[in-house]
C-alpha cells in the first residue's frame, strides 16, 4: 500500500514538472515578446501539434493496445525492437507529416490579416522536427506505459517548453524559440531512449511486427477526422486576427495542461486496465463493469474540471488590470474549455476501448458527429460574440464526440461476438 502511494505520487509530481512549460510557454510568449511575433510562433507551433495528433498519435495508440495485449508485458521480459518500429514509423508517415504541416501554414499564410507570411514560413522549418521526432519516439513511450513507467513519460515533457521558455526569456526572438523547441524534442528523445535501455533487461529476439496499413487506417482516418476541429479553431482565430490566436493559445495550452493531467491520472490507467483486463470480464457482466467505470471516470474529471474553472475564475479578477488583454481573454476562455474536460476524458477512453475490441470504425462516425455539432455552434456564434465562439463550439464537439464514443463503445463490448480484443 505504501509503496503504491509513493508510486502515485511520484507519478503526480513528474506530471506536474513536465507539464508546467507547455502551460507557461504561451503566458511568457504574451508577456516578453510583442503581440505579432508571439502569436506568428504560437499559430506554427499550434499546426505542429495538431499534425502530430493527426498522424503519430493513432501510430503510438496502436502500439500501445497491441503491445498491451503481448504476455508478460508487465514483467521483466525482454523489450522489443523498438527501433525497428520507430523506423517504420518515419519512413510510413514522414513525409504525409511534413506535406501537412506546410499545407496547414500556406492555409494559414492566406487566412490570416495581420502576421508577417515569411515569419510562419521561417518558424515552420524548425518546428517541423516535432511531429517527425514524435513519430520516432512514439514506439518509446507505448513500451513505457505499458510497463507502468508513467512518471517517466510525464517528466519527459518538461523538454518540450523547458528550453523554449529560456529562450523567450533571454532572447524575446521567435525564431529561436522555435529553434529551441526542436532542441527540445531531441532532449525528450534522447531521455526517453535512455530510460527504455535502463529499465529494461534484455532484447527480444522475436521482434512485433509494425502495425499494418489496415490496422492504422480506420483509426488514422478518425484521427484526421478528430483534428477537423481544432483546425477549424484555429482557421477562424487566425481569421480573427493575432489577438485571437494569442488568448486562444493560451486557453488551449491552459486546457491541454489539464487533458494531460486527467488522460495521465484518470483516463490512461483506465485504458490500460481496460486493455489488459476486458478480455476477463463475463459479457453478461460487461453492462455493468463499463458502465461504472464511466461513471467513476466522470466524476474524477468532473472534480479536476471544477478545480480548474474556480481557479482560473478567481485569476481573473487579479490580471484584469495588470496584464496584456490577450491574457485575460485567454483566461477567460480556459473556463469555457475546461467545462468540457470531462467529456474528452470520456472519448479518450471509450474511444482505446473501440480499438481494444475491434470496432474503432465507429470512432469516424462518433468524431465526424462532433465535428458538425462544433462547427454549427462556431458559425452561429463566432459572429456575434467574437473568439470565445471557437471555444463554445470546442466544448460542444467534446459532448457530442464523447456521447457518441460511449453509446459506440457500449453496445459493441456487450454484444455477443466481441468476447476479446481480437475480435
Amino acid at each position: 500500500m505504501v509503496s503504491a502511494l509513493k508510486q502515485r505520487g511520484a507519478t503526480l509530481v513528474a506530471l506536474a514538472v513536465g507539464a508546467a512549460p507547455g502551460f507557461l510557454l504561451p503566458v511568457v510568449l504574451a508577456v516578453t515578446m510583442p503581440l505579432s511575433a508571439s502569436a506568428s510562433f504560437l499559430l506554427v507551433f499550434s499546426l505542429s501539434q495538431i499534425v502530430t495528433g493527426m498522424i503519430g498519435a493513432p501510430y503510438e495508440t496502436t502500439l500501445l493496445v497491441r503491445l498491451g495485449t503481448l504476455a508478460d508485458v508487465t514483467k521483466d521480459s525482454p523489450r522489443p525492437r523498438l527501433w525497428r518500429l520507430s523506423l517504420h514509423a518515419v519512413t510510413r508517415l514522414g513525409l504525409p507529416s511534413l506535406a501537412s504541416l506546410a499545407g496547414f501554414v500556406a492555409a494559414s499564410v492566406v487566412l490570416s490579416p495581420d502576421l508577417d507570411p515569411i515569419l510562419l514560413w521561417v518558424l515552420a522549418i524548425p518546428l517541423a522536427f516535432s511531429p517527425i521526432i514524435r513519430l520516432i519516439t512514439s514506439a518509446l513511450t507505448a513500451h513505457l506505459y505499458v510497463r507502468g513507467r508513467l512518471a517517466t513519460v510525464y517528466f519527459s515533457t518538461v523538454f518540450l517548453g523547458g528550453p523554449s521558455i529560456l529562450a523567450a526569456l533571454v532572447m524575446q526572438d521567435a525564431v529561436a524559440v522555435a529553434i529551441s523547441f526542436a532542441f527540445g524534442e531531441f532532449l525528450r528523445w534522447s531521455f526517453l531512449a535512455w530510460r527504455v535501455h535502463v529499465t529494461s533487461v534484455e532484447v527480444s529476439r522475436e521482434p512485433v511486427a509494425p502495425p499494418t496499413w489496415r490496422e492504422l487506417a480506420p483509426q488514422a482516418t478518425a484521427s484526421l477526422a478528430g483534428q477537423g476541429m481544432p483546425l477549424l479553431v484555429q482557421a477562424v482565430l487566425t481569421a480573427v486576427g493575432a489577438q485571437a490566436v494569442t488568448s486562444g493559445a493560451i486557453a488551449i495550452r491552459i486546457w491541454g495542461a489539464f487533458f494531460q493531467v486527467g488522460t495521465s491520472t484518470i483516463a490512461m490507467p483506465e485504458t490500460v486496465r481496460l486493455v489488459r483486463e476486458y478480455s476477463s470480464i463475463p459479457i453478461a457482466r460487461r453492462a455493468h463493469v463499463l458502465g461504472r467505470r464511466v461513471m467513476l471516470l466522470l466524476a474524477a474529471s468532473s472534480a479536476l474540471s471544477l478545480v480548474g474553472v474556480c481557479c482560473f475564475l478567481s485569476m481573473l479578477g487579479f490580471v484584469r488590470d495588470n496584464s496584456a488583454p490577450a491574457m485575460t481573454e485567454g483566461l477567460l476562455w480556459s473556463v469555457v474549455l475546461l467545462i468540457g474536460l470531462p467529456f474528452a476524458m470520456l472519448h479518450f477512453w471509450a474511444g482505446r476501448g473501440l480499438i481494444a475490441v475491434g470496432a474503432s470504425r465507429w470512432m469516424l462516425i462518433a468524431v465526424l458527429i462532433g465535428l458538425v455539432a462544433g462547427a454549427i455552434t462556431i458559425a452561429a456564434l463566432v459572429p456575434w460574440i467574437g473568439g470565445i465562439g471557437t471555444m463554445i463550439g470546442q466544448t460542444v464537439s467534446f459532448i457530442a464526440m464523447a456521447t457518441s464514443t460511449t453509446l459506440a463503445f457500449l453496445q459493441t463490448a456487450t454484444r455477443e461476438g466481441h468476447s476479446d480484443a481480437s475480435e
